[in-house]
């Protein structure tokens, strides 16, 4: 159980004392002493409302506990920070980060100011999105594609769809865990994949969920062929579905120097370079070439990686 340690010393701690002014009045029986301890009681801590950026917790004690400080520390973290003040037996913290997972303690005083009983929970708030969704690699020859996501400590699981280029959603998953951070598919084809991702987080029997976080994902389109012919650059590559179109760079380095040469629209699988940087192509020389994706969706344009490269020597590949 959470701080179960914490608390099991707290109340050993009470017992001691208490049972140490128990011994101090015996002992001192002959004198008359009029003495009393605050012992103070604070039960049933627990969270009952939260949303995307504040938490409400609430609790019960006795009559002679009537003011209480609030104490929190994000779960990661050692130090615990006041937070503030009061005299009813419950509290909301604000200005909370989405989908957190935060420590609570509160500490009970009598009207004396003497500290009394204290508590500990936790409380979580609602998550709004799942941050910095991207695409991290897509293996073309495998037809792998790995998307990650900043993994949250207040969110109770995820919900993964990817769909394809005309819509149908081709693969859901559930995560039941907030530890997940990552999402892989198989199979793969060459065309443009939506992928949605949204957490969710349980608490008092309702379950919540964030508003679907989107990326787009693509491949670099494939080279079928690169050839110097009558002293001009001739590629041509698969087609991806759903792209709007294609642009082909050129370089006399493997890693470096490129220079965008061509752009064509999205029916076009092939492009005729008469020349690179002001001088024409020749058969004796090794060219690189590498195509990317384009896909426009309203006013912005989105673009596929360039991991991939070719030659005109050979049908090989290699990596930039």
């Amino acid at each position: 159980m959470k701080n179960l340690k914490e608390t099991m010393v707290k109340k050993v701690s009470h017992f001691f004392a208490a049972a140490i002014m128990v011994c101090l009045l015996l002992g001192f029986n002959s004198m008359k002493v009029n003495a009393y301890y605050y012992y103070g009681d604070i039960s049933n801590l627990r969270q009952t409302n939260a949303t995307t950026n504040s938490a409400t917790i609430q609790w019960t004690s006795d009559a002679e506990t009537v003011k209480f400080n609030i104490y929190i520390r994000v779960n990661s973290s050692y130090q615990y920070k006041y937070f503030g003040s009061t005299q009813a037996k419950n509290y909301t913290f604000g200005n909370l980060a989405d989908g957190t997972e935060y420590d609570i303690k509160v500490i009970g005083y009598s009207a004396s100011g003497e500290e009394g009983d204290y508590e500990y929970t936790y409380v979580k708030t609602l998550p709004n999105t799942v941050k910095n969704l991207k695409q991290d690699k897509w293996y073309y020859f495998i037809k792998v594609l790995n998307v990650s996501w900043n993994r949250a400590s207040g969110v109770d699981g995820y919900q993964v769809e990817l769909k394809n280029s005309r819509g149908k959603i081709v693969k859901k998953l559930n995560y039941n865990s907030g530890y997940y951070d990552s999402a892989s598919f198989s199979n793969m084809k060459d065309e443009i994949y939506t992928v949605h991702v949204r957490s969710y987080t349980k608490l008092n029997g309702k379950t919540y969920y964030s508003k679907w976080s989107t990326i787009f994902c693509f491949n670099q389109p494939r080279i079928k062929s690169v050839k110097v012919s009558g002293k001009k650059l001739k590629v041509s590559w698969g087609k991806v579905g759903g792209a709007t179109g294609y642009d082909v760079y050129v370089s006399t380095k493997k890693t470096s120097g490129y220079k965008k040469v061509k752009s064509v629209g999205k029916n076009t699988t092939k492009a005729t370079i008469s020349k690179l940087k002001g001088k024409k192509f020749s058969a004796k020389k090794t060219y690189y070439v590498y195509v990317i994706t384009k896909k426009k969706i309203g006013k912005r344009t989105y673009r596929s990686s360039s991991l991939y490269y070719w030659n005109n020597k050979n049908s090989s590949f290699g990596y930039k």
